[in-house]
């Protein structure tokens, strides 16, 4: 396994904070200690050197390091907050248009629960201003799996069946799914 002052050597040759690998440190490690081996890379400077010369190696370490944790409504209380306090608040302050950031969305999880809050707010007290919600991620993969097929339905913890794509994509609010590089704007 990849040693944590090694790890941290890694981070900031990426600029990356140590912190916000906190809860999935091991996993990452793990995965990065892999590929390591599959490079033939035994040191971290052997490595470093390496990411520095071979822009294939170095993206795929970067998609290494993402962490795809993605869920409905994940941190119940920030989405109650954001439904009852935050959103009506902005809606009276931008009539217009609303323009929203779910950045490392990973699958979309998080940008769909913002667009079911949003429908629901709808639903309550009529018409909304137009919304333009950007999803980022840097993980090609996982962005491609938040574009998804569409069709797949899910149901979030209050027991509500949202159409993963359709609940999303139809009418004034769709989504824009867009990927970036690391260090790199969206």
């Amino acid at each position: 396994m990849l040693a944590d002052d090694s790890f941290r050597q890694l981070l900031e040759f990426f600029d990356l904070s140590w912190s916000g690998y906190r809860k999935v440190r091991k996993g990452v490690k793990k995965r990065i200690h892999r590929h390591m081996q599959q490079m033939g890379c035994r040191h971290i400077s052997d490595y470093l050197a390496v990411l520095e010369k071979d822009r294939t190696c170095r993206r795929m370490c970067e998609q290494l390091l993402t962490v795809s944790i993605s869920r409905f409504f994940r941190d119940w209380r920030l989405w109650e907050i954001l439904a009852q306090d935050l959103l009506p608040e902005m809606v009276a302050h931008y009539p217009k248009r609303l323009t929203v950031w779910s950045a490392g969305c990973a699958s979309g999880e998080e940008a769909y629960s913002f667009k079911i809050v949003w429908e629901q707010l709808k639903q309550k007290t009529g018409p909304l201003p137009d919304l333009y919600l950007l999803a980022t991620d840097t993980n090609s993969e996982t962005l491609a799996r938040a574009r998804g097929p569409g069709n797949r339905a899910v149901r979030d913890r209050r027991g509500a069946t949202a159409g993963r794509g359709t609940a999303v994509s139809r009418g004034r609010g769709t989504v824009r799914w867009t990927g970036a590089q690391l260090g790199q704007g969206a």
